[in-house]
């Protein structure tokens, strides 16, 4: 289970997987598909409802159509 964060690091922070770009979350989610993950549970982060429903339909419409199925 990881929390999915769209936001940038601070600079030299260690970056969390699933936390940063856009680009950033699909190659973690690339690089968990290389692996021989199938299924990743996340929590949305964010502070209100609508924050995590923004962060939700960014995944969908940003990421998840650039991530190997």
């Amino acid at each position: 289970r990881v929390t999915l964060n769209f936001g940038n690091v601070s600079a030299g922070a260690e970056r969390a997987p699933l936390h940063g770009t856009i680009e950033d979350i699909i190659e973690d989610l690339a690089g968990y598909a290389e692996a021989g993950v199938e299924h990743v549970i996340m929590e949305i982060a964010g502070d209100s409802f609508d924050d995590k429903f923004r962060a939700m339909d960014r995944f969908v419409n940003e990421v998840k159509p650039k991530v190997p199925a």
